[in-house]
């Protein structure tokens, strides 16, 4: 479980775990239908409260494995802090599910509550099928050793789309189109904080330096996507990319314009 693998191994292994955790998050996204047009509140809850339990015991398995048990891993704060979107789509969904658990099925659409809901729930769907989907099709085995590691890494990819399909089917949240430009400004934000405390990170003693938001450096992946500016350097990548952003944002929401016009209709 924790001897380092080859590329290979490590290639087939994630493949077929992939392969599980996208046959298990359609299952439940059926049960989530299922629950929903039953109205089976009680259950929706006791399954919402299962997958908050299982995100957060995952991400204390993954951290202990990189601190403890991985003998190929040094953790260090140039590369393990919680700072990549991918984390923010993971924690996003979580707390879109909390809010909806705890919830108040008084709440109305225009509720303090309900408007942090949906924001939340937009970011966590925009970049969990952005950067999290990506993750999965194209996973950086840099700094992926073994079994546990390649299980921690695309749980924390695969979950994200799961809470979110959770959240579309058990909970019937929507894509929002104001959703897209509050997640786009979002997005962009963070830029210059990531700039910054990449910075002042530096460079640890193992040569590996700052990356969050992989803002320094494009991640080394064969993805088709990235093929677009991967030519460019620091910073001139960060404005090339937009319109990757712009345009996979507005296609992502394709699905949801089409549903919405034809209720409307």
């Amino acid at each position: 479980m924790f001897n380092k693998l080859p590329l290979d191994r490590s290639w087939e292994f994630h493949n077929n775990f992939s392969l599980l955790m996208f046959a298990v998050i359609i299952i439940l996204t059926f049960i989530g239908f299922y629950l929903q047009k039953r109205n089976k509140l009680d259950v929706i809850k006791k399954i919402s409260f299962f997958i908050i339990i299982f995100c957060f015991f995952q991400e204390i398995i993954d951290y202990v494995h990189r601190a403890f048990l991985d003998p190929s891993y040094s953790i260090s704060w140039q590369k393990d802090l919680p700072l990549h979107f991918c984390h923010f789509a993971f924690y996003f969904s979580l707390l879109a599910i909390y809010l909806k658990f705890k919830n108040s099925s008084n709440d109305n659409e225009m509720s303090t509550k309900s408007i942090r809901t949906q924001f939340l729930f937009d970011a966590s769907f925009i970049l969990g099928m952005s950067g999290a989907l990506q993750g999965i099709f194209t996973p950086d085995f840099q700094h992926i050793h073994n079994y546990v590691g390649i299980i921690c890494a695309q749980l924390q990819h695969s979950l994200i789309i799961l809470n979110v399909f959770w959240l579309i089917s058990a909970y019937k949240m929507r894509l929002e189109f104001h959703g897209l430009i509050y997640t786009y400004i979002f997005i962009n934000l963070l830029v210059p904080f990531a700039i910054l405390l990449n910075t002042i990170l530096g460079t640890n003693s193992a040569g590996d330096f700052a990356n969050y938001l992989y803002i320094m450096e494009l991640p080394k992946v064969d993805n088709f996507l990235l093929d677009f500016v991967v030519d460019k350097s620091f910073p001139n990548f960060i404005f090339y990319v937009q319109p990757l952003i712009i345009g996979y944002i507005l296609i992502l929401y394709i699905p949801f314009f089409i549903t919405n016009r034809f209720k409307k209709n």
